[in-house]
């Protein structure tokens, strides 16, 4: 296990190769883009599919989120996987449910029905970067509805933050969301690597993970500044829905509600500071205008 500490890391970038990335694709054949596009020099954001949580008539649904159910618009949570290439290298951010998740709806004894008809695995592989050649592997946290293919990426570099960890390994009832089992595999990663903070991801200023507790004690966001698009917030799990905001709730089962609110704020003002957007990971109408891959963004 490797112990890291963030420092002020220098910042580059390639201007030539911005230069002819710009000029070989406008906003006009933008949508048109393809993974065989891929050249090192860019920075590319993947939307990929790792499953789908229906909460229709889920019994604790207000006692978890502060609301009914009626009060979001559609009762479900979308799970997916973000792969990031930047310069020939990679970083894949959460693993979702796992390939093992049946491709149909099927209940649970959560009270919840899980899916997953597109596998982690088989879309990394047609994007040509199985997990075997994944340079870094990010999660938000580790709740098991983030980690459920984590065992492809024990080789890779796993960036988490320490009080992550610290909490998912304390003995004891743990917050809720934490699979003893899931979380235990951790252990045996060769490369895992332990954040005490913010960390650049590349060491180029492009890529940043941003600790942001509240939901649990080492929760993250991670922070793509895209050339073309625009910077993105990939939220975790800080936000499940967008109606969290328009009704100023938390989550019941955060493990701080001060922490919680303090962290929407300043994704709010991050969002606001980058004049990006802030996308809402679980969110499924969200989720259903993101572009799926092997379509990107850039």
């Amino acid at each position: 296990m490797i112990q890291f500490s963030p420092a002020r890391l220098p910042k580059w970038l390639t201007w030539l190769a911005i230069f002819t990335a710009l000029s070989a694709c406008t906003l006009k054949n933008f949508s048109n883009l393809r993974a065989d596009d891929l050249h090192e020099d860019d920075l590319r954001l993947y939307v990929l599919d790792c499953g789908y949580i229906d909460m229709r008539g889920f019994a604790q649904f207000e006692e978890l989120y502060g609301v009914p159910e009626t009060a979001v618009a559609i009762p479900g949570q979308a799970n997916p996987c973000f792969l990031i290439t930047n310069n020939g290298q990679s970083l894949l951010w959460e693993s979702g449910l796992p390939d093992a998740t049946p491709r149909e709806p099927t209940p649970s004894a959560l009270g919840v029905k899980f899916e997953m008809p597109n596998k982690l695995k088989a879309q990394m592989e047609a994007l040509s970067f199985p997990p075997a050649n994944l340079d870094y592997f990010a999660i938000s946290h580790l709740h098991f509805d983030h980690i459920g293919n984590s065992p492809y990426f024990k080789h890779v570099k796993t960036l988490l933050q320490r009080a992550e960890w610290t909490a998912a390994n304390r003995s004891g009832e743990k917050n809720i969301g934490y699979d003893d089992k899931a979380t235990g595999e951790f252990k045996e990663y060769e490369k895992l690597i332990l954040l005490d903070g913010d960390h650049d991801v590349f060491g180029d200023g492009l890529v940043t993970l941003i600790s942001t507790p509240g939901h649990t004690e080492g929760h993250q966001v991670l922070v793509i500044k895209l050339r073309e698009y625009g910077p993105v917030i990939l939220s975790g799990d800080a936000i499940h829905f967008a109606e969290e905001l328009e009704h100023h709730i938390l989550p019941t089962f955060n493990a701080s509600a001060e922490q919680s609110e303090a962290t929407v704020k300043t994704l709010l003002e991050l969002e606001t500071a980058l004049g990006g957007e802030l996308w809402i990971q679980h969110d499924p109408v969200q989720h259903q205008k993101r572009k799926i891959a092997p379509e990107y963004y850039r």
